[in-house]
């Protein structure tokens, strides 16, 4: 069992244990009676929310990759929910490195500088989500094991860039060095990639740059934290309204975590966990899990559905994609 599929286990496994802890938490009537409760309404705002997070979320992906490729604001949108759709579907986060395929396979540049782009990416919601969850966990009686997660994240993510800052320049010359010894003929074609990642992260900064992508990931959380706030409202919980922001940081966070895609389980479990600092009611905790990740999974597939037409593509031509891209050359 290779690593991937080791990890693909695992998260499967995670997956499981959550919806087992859920399964004994829940009683079923209550459920179905809090699920027939909910205003329809709300829950139509929570989706043209969640569309609208995606929307922002798209215009920073393209300027974050505006020095290697020219997006317009269609092709941003589109790569990025294809890149999300994908991760539904395909273990450990294969999406990510797809979107990243695409955009450089449009643009004729290094894979190694798009992947390093989508890192920039995920490290400014990380930052962004840490932010938030800190801020709230001032106001909110979070559970300790909660609070106690939200510290030790940040500060291994605050040890994590500052171990880069010091040692990126390390890392290409390393990795080509134990390509040399365990497989020559690879390190011309990876060893560019990797390259091309360590300098695109290296050149990531600049005052103007750092400052958008900072102000559009605030945007985007502000409004993926809306749509919890407007599920919360279909559901009429007698809660403050950051509730919905702390859901919301819980959950996504929650992201790290390996779980089977989709993070079913996990997500409904975290969910739950957050809403426990006012809400007694398992039952009705487990509905607004259910339905805010039905929804938040109908926006991505529906979004990326379109966005693989609108690209002529389909799943079954995406791996031929990500063939050809990793295997031609590229000048940087």
């Amino acid at each position: 069992m290779n690593a991937r599929t080791g990890r693909f286990v695992f998260g499967l496994a995670v997956s499981g244990v959550c919806a087992l802890l859920i399964v004994r938490r829940v009683e079923w009537t209550p459920l179905a009676a809090a699920l027939r409760k909910v205003q329809v309404g709300w829950l139509g705002a929570t989706v043209v929310a969640n569309a609208a997070g995606f929307a922002v979320a798209a215009l920073r992906w393209r300027r974050i990759v505006d020095r290697q490729v020219r997006l317009t604001r269609r092709e941003a949108f589109e790569s990025l929910m294809i890149g999300n759709f994908a991760n539904l579907v395909m273990p450990t986060r294969l999406g990510d490195l797809m979107r990243a395929v695409l955009v450089a396979r449009r643009g004729g540049v290094p894979v190694g500088a798009l992947v390093a782009s989508v890192v920039v990416e995920r490290v400014s919601d990380l930052l962004m989500l840490l932010a938030f969850a800190i801020s709230l966990s001032l106001v909110v009686p979070a559970p300790p094991v909660v609070a106690v997660a939200i510290r030790t994240l940040a500060a291994m993510t605050m040890g994590a860039i500052l171990c880069f800052i010091v040692a990126a320049d390390r890392v290409a010359p390393f990795a080509t060095a134990a390509l040399q010894l365990v497989a020559p003929a690879l390190v011309d074609p990876i060893g560019r990639h990797v390259n091309a990642f360590v300098l695109e992260l290296k050149a990531a900064g600049g005052g103007a740059r750092v400052a958008s992508v900072v102000a559009l990931s605030a945007a985007a959380w502000l409004v993926f934290g809306a749509a919890f706030v407007f599920a919360i409202l279909a559901f009429g919980f007698a809660v403050p309204f950051y509730a919905g922001f702390f859901v919301m940081a819980v959950v996504n966070l929650g992201g790290l975590v390996p779980a089977s895609p989709g993070a079913i389980g996990v997500y409904h479990y975290l969910a739950m966990l957050a809403l426990s600092v006012w809400l007694r009611d398992s039952s009705a905790a487990l509905g607004f899990a259910l339905v805010t990740h039905a929804l938040g999974l109908l926006v991505v597939v529906a979004c990326g559905s379109l966005s693989l037409v609108g690209q002529g593509l389909s799943f079954r031509t995406l791996p031929s994609g990500v063939a050809v891209v990793t295997s031609a050359p590229h000048t940087t």
